[in-house]
């Protein structure tokens, strides 16, 4: 089996990660940019009527 590895090949050869480190700087949770969701019965739908982009 070894000799079908191809010359740059290694057997023990693993892809590496990115660090962790790179990749927290760019996200950011979404938790952290919406407000919380109301709790049931508390959302005032004459609210999003009365709103300046509420089209009817």
């Amino acid at each position: 089996m070894e000799a079908n590895l191809e010359e740059d090949e290694e057997p023990s050869a693993k892809k590496k990660a990115p660090k962790p480190s790179l990749l927290d700087d760019k996200f950011i949770e979404m938790t952290e940019l919406l407000p919380p969701v109301p709790k049931k019965g508390v959302f005032d739908v004459d609210r999003v009527k009365n709103s300046l982009y509420f089209f009817s």
